[in-house]
Protein backbone atom coordinates (compact mmCIF):
# COMPACT_ATOMS: atom_id res chain seq x y z
CA UNK A 1 0.00 0.00 0.00
CA UNK A 2 1.59 3.48 -0.98
CA UNK A 3 2.03 5.92 2.28
CA UNK A 4 -0.33 8.35 2.10
CA UNK A 5 1.54 11.82 2.33
CA UNK A 6 -1.52 14.31 2.87
CA UNK A 7 -2.32 13.13 6.14
CA UNK A 8 0.85 14.21 8.37
CA UNK A 9 0.80 17.46 6.62
CA UNK A 10 -3.09 17.51 7.56
CA UNK A 11 -2.56 16.23 11.15
CA UNK A 12 -0.13 19.09 11.27
CA UNK A 13 -2.52 21.86 10.55
CA UNK A 14 -4.71 20.82 12.90
CA UNK A 15 -2.09 20.78 15.44
CA UNK A 16 -1.44 24.19 14.17
CA UNK A 17 -4.83 25.55 14.16
CA UNK A 18 -5.56 24.53 17.66
CA UNK A 19 -2.30 25.50 19.20
CA UNK A 20 -3.20 29.50 17.52
CA UNK A 21 -6.79 29.11 19.50
CA UNK A 22 -5.15 27.95 23.09
CA UNK A 23 -2.66 31.07 22.29
CA UNK A 24 -5.88 33.17 21.87
CA UNK A 25 -8.26 32.11 24.29
CA UNK A 26 -5.74 30.23 27.08
CA UNK A 27 -4.41 31.70 29.77
CA UNK A 28 -0.38 31.10 31.15
CA UNK A 29 0.03 28.30 33.89
CA UNK A 30 3.64 27.65 35.57
CA UNK A 31 5.60 25.69 32.67
CA UNK A 32 5.18 21.83 31.52
CA UNK A 33 8.58 20.04 31.40
CA UNK A 34 8.93 21.02 27.64
CA UNK A 35 7.81 24.42 27.99
CA UNK A 36 10.40 25.31 30.53
CA UNK A 37 13.47 23.04 28.97
CA UNK A 38 12.68 25.20 25.45
CA UNK A 39 12.14 28.67 28.30
CA UNK A 40 8.90 29.53 26.75
CA UNK A 41 4.92 30.70 27.73
CA UNK A 42 2.95 27.85 28.70
CA UNK A 43 -0.95 28.52 27.22
CA UNK A 44 -3.67 25.86 28.38
CA UNK A 45 -6.96 26.45 27.11
CA UNK A 46 -10.11 25.57 29.26
CA UNK A 47 -12.40 25.50 26.18
CA UNK A 48 -10.19 22.94 24.70
CA UNK A 49 -10.05 20.61 26.61
CA UNK A 50 -7.04 18.84 25.21
CA UNK A 51 -5.18 19.43 28.72
CA UNK A 52 -1.91 20.14 26.91
CA UNK A 53 -0.43 23.53 26.54
CA UNK A 54 -0.13 25.25 23.09
CA UNK A 55 3.67 24.44 22.54
CA UNK A 56 3.01 20.15 23.27
CA UNK A 57 0.06 20.64 20.82
CA UNK A 58 2.09 22.18 18.23
CA UNK A 59 4.93 19.61 18.88
CA UNK A 60 2.85 16.84 19.67
CA UNK A 61 4.50 16.22 22.81
CA UNK A 62 2.86 14.81 25.94
CA UNK A 63 2.34 17.53 28.30
CA UNK A 64 2.01 17.25 31.93
CA UNK A 65 1.24 21.02 32.87
CA UNK A 66 -0.91 21.05 36.03
CA UNK A 67 -1.91 23.27 38.86
CA UNK A 68 -2.69 26.81 39.41
CA UNK A 69 -2.97 29.37 36.46
CA UNK A 70 -0.18 31.74 36.59
CA UNK A 71 -2.69 34.83 36.85
CA UNK A 72 -3.96 32.92 39.99
CA UNK A 73 -1.10 32.65 41.55
CA UNK A 74 -0.40 36.51 40.87
CA UNK A 75 -3.52 37.10 42.50
CA UNK A 76 -2.94 35.51 45.73
CA UNK A 77 0.78 36.88 45.62
CA UNK A 78 -0.93 40.66 45.92
CA UNK A 79 -3.62 39.21 48.48
CA UNK A 80 -0.32 38.01 50.40
CA UNK A 81 1.00 41.51 49.89
CA UNK A 82 -1.92 43.49 50.64
CA UNK A 83 -2.01 41.06 54.16
CA UNK A 84 1.65 41.65 55.09
CA UNK A 85 0.80 45.85 54.57
CA UNK A 86 -1.92 45.21 56.71
CA UNK A 87 -0.39 43.16 59.43
CA UNK A 88 2.44 46.04 59.66
CA UNK A 89 0.34 48.78 59.81
CA UNK A 90 -1.67 46.86 63.01
CA UNK A 91 1.71 46.18 64.75
CA UNK A 92 2.75 50.34 63.82
CA UNK A 93 -0.53 51.38 65.06
CA UNK A 94 -0.34 48.47 68.30
CA UNK A 95 3.47 49.85 69.40
CA UNK A 96 1.79 53.61 68.91
CA UNK A 97 -0.98 52.64 71.38
CA UNK A 98 1.54 50.86 73.99
CA UNK A 99 3.44 53.80 73.63
CA UNK A 100 0.80 55.87 74.71
CA UNK A 101 -0.46 53.89 77.28
CA UNK A 102 2.96 53.97 79.23
CA UNK A 103 3.03 57.49 79.31
CA UNK A 104 -1.04 57.73 80.48
CA UNK A 105 0.54 55.29 83.30
CA UNK A 106 3.27 57.24 84.39
CA UNK A 107 1.02 60.68 84.49
CA UNK A 108 -1.45 58.80 86.20
CA UNK A 109 1.43 57.60 89.08
CA UNK A 110 2.76 61.28 89.07
CA UNK A 111 -0.76 62.57 90.04
CA UNK A 112 -1.19 60.01 92.88
CA UNK A 113 2.18 60.97 94.04
CA UNK A 114 1.58 64.45 94.18
CA UNK A 115 -1.80 63.59 95.63
CA UNK A 116 -0.13 61.54 98.43
CA UNK A 117 2.48 64.98 98.97
CA UNK A 118 -0.90 67.07 99.30
CA UNK A 119 -2.42 64.76 102.20
CA UNK A 120 1.05 64.46 103.30
CA UNK A 121 1.52 68.43 104.02
CA UNK A 122 -2.35 69.01 104.31
CA UNK A 123 -2.68 71.33 101.44
CA UNK A 124 -5.77 71.69 99.44
CA UNK A 125 -4.91 72.19 95.45
CA UNK A 126 -2.07 71.18 93.07
CA UNK A 127 -0.76 75.26 92.91
CA UNK A 128 -0.22 74.91 96.80
CA UNK A 129 1.84 71.88 96.51
CA UNK A 130 3.75 73.67 93.56
CA UNK A 131 4.55 76.56 96.07
CA UNK A 132 5.46 74.43 98.29
CA UNK A 133 7.87 72.65 96.12
CA UNK A 134 9.57 75.60 94.91
CA UNK A 135 10.03 76.82 98.35
CA UNK A 136 12.10 73.84 99.63
CA UNK A 137 13.98 73.80 96.43
CA UNK A 138 15.33 77.79 96.74
CA UNK A 139 15.88 76.82 100.46
CA UNK A 140 17.94 73.74 98.96
CA UNK A 141 19.63 75.92 96.48
CA UNK A 142 20.40 78.25 98.97
CA UNK A 143 21.96 75.86 101.75
CA UNK A 144 24.00 74.23 98.62
CA UNK A 145 25.63 77.94 98.18
CA UNK A 146 26.21 78.61 101.59
CA UNK A 147 28.02 74.97 102.26
CA UNK A 148 30.24 75.66 99.08
CA UNK A 149 30.94 79.18 100.71
CA UNK A 150 31.91 77.84 104.03
CA UNK A 151 33.95 75.27 102.37
CA UNK A 152 35.78 77.41 100.52
CA UNK A 153 36.64 79.40 103.51
CA UNK A 154 38.03 76.94 105.26
CA UNK A 155 40.18 75.28 102.59
CA UNK A 156 43.40 75.59 103.48
CA UNK A 157 45.58 78.29 101.18
CA UNK A 158 47.98 77.63 98.21
CA UNK A 159 51.55 77.52 99.35
CA UNK A 160 53.44 80.65 98.84
CA UNK A 161 56.19 80.36 96.28
CA UNK A 162 59.10 80.81 98.80
CA UNK A 163 61.29 82.19 95.57
CA UNK A 164 58.68 84.51 94.44
CA UNK A 165 60.02 87.68 96.04
CA UNK A 166 63.45 86.56 95.39
CA UNK A 167 65.57 88.04 92.09
CA UNK A 168 68.23 86.28 90.36
CA UNK A 169 70.62 88.37 88.47
CA UNK A 170 71.44 87.03 85.37
CA UNK A 171 74.93 85.77 85.28
CA UNK A 172 77.01 86.73 81.99
CA UNK A 173 77.62 83.93 79.10
CA UNK A 174 81.39 83.88 80.02
CA UNK A 175 81.02 82.46 83.17
CA UNK A 176 78.46 79.61 82.20
CA UNK A 177 80.81 78.59 79.12
CA UNK A 178 83.93 78.23 82.10
CA UNK A 179 81.60 75.62 84.24
CA UNK A 180 82.29 72.21 83.96
CA UNK A 181 78.39 70.32 84.37
CA UNK A 182 80.15 66.90 84.96
CA UNK A 183 81.97 68.18 87.50
CA UNK A 184 80.07 70.92 88.95
CA UNK A 185 82.90 72.97 89.29
CA UNK A 186 84.16 76.15 87.76
CA UNK A 187 87.02 75.39 85.71
CA UNK A 188 90.55 77.50 86.78
CA UNK A 189 90.30 81.04 84.59
CA UNK A 190 93.58 80.78 82.31
CA UNK A 191 94.99 84.42 83.44
CA UNK A 192 95.11 83.42 87.13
Amino acid sequence: MPVDRTQPGKKRKESEALASRIERTGFEMFPCSNCERGNKKCLVSDKENSGRCSECVLRGAKCDVEGIPVGEWRSLEREEERLRFEKDKALRLMSETTARILRLEKQQEFLKSKGRDMLRRGLKTLDELEEAEAKEKQMEEERAAAEAAANQSHAPAPEADPFAGLEVPLLPPEIWDGWDFACENPQASQGS
